[in-house]
């Protein structure tokens, strides 16, 4: 590199040497210095990282959701249906409440009044359930859904969550709201799920 380069270039001073460097000028690069006797420091960065224990993500958890539409005139829907579980580790990502595809071909989930209905939802342990949050997409009247109760159950703990609701998720009813959070009253162990 002539003078002229090195003047333009921003990253060096007049001498060509870097402007970032921590070492003195005048400083030579020494060898790596043994600070234990070992040929690596435990102090150095790499060693570090490579004694961190690698992440272990929580197993997948298939929780059964079980959903009860109240007994009165009206209160089914066939809109769909929305669920996210919410626990002390975390939350499930939104899902969609579907029926099994090997006992009915058809696309839309029918809750009729006073129908109990057992759905499975994929998620990662999320340890003790503290809330559901459930929501439904349809703004029409003749979709207004009474929502009794949602049960969930844990099936590596045995657990069984209980969230009561007994309100209208209606742009047309009650308060208006299509999306509640329920909060748990209690949980108890299950002999069998």
């Amino acid at each position: 590199m002539d003078s002229n380069e090195l003047a333009d270039n921003p990253f060096t001073s007049e001498n060509g040497r870097s402007r970032f460097s921590f070492r003195d000028s005048g400083e030579e690069i020494q060898s790596k210095v043994e600070c234990c006797g070992h040929k690596t420091c435990h102090l150095d960065r790499y060693n570090l990282i490579s004694s961190v224990k690698p992440f272990t993500s929580r197993p997948y958890t298939l929780y059964k959701v079980i959903v009860t539409t109240a007994d009165i005139h009206g209160a089914g829907t066939s809109a769909q249906i929305y669920i996210t579980l919410k626990g002390e580790w975390g939350s499930s990502t939104r899902q969609k409440l579907r029926k099994s595809k090997t006992i009915l071909k058809e696309s839309r989930l029918h809750l009729f009044p006073g129908s109990t209905h057992t759905f499975s939802v994929v998620s990662p342990d999320l340890g003790a359930l503290q809330s559901v949050f459930i929501e439904h997409d349809s703004l029409r009247k003749s979709d207004s859904w009474l929502l009794e109760s949602v049960q969930v159950l844990h099936p590596l703990t045995k657990k069984r969550y209980m969230f009561i609701c007994n309100h209208w998720f209606s742009l047309y009813k009650e308060d208006g709201l299509i999306a509640r959070e329920l909060f748990g009253i209690r949980s108890a162990k299950t002999s069998k799920l």
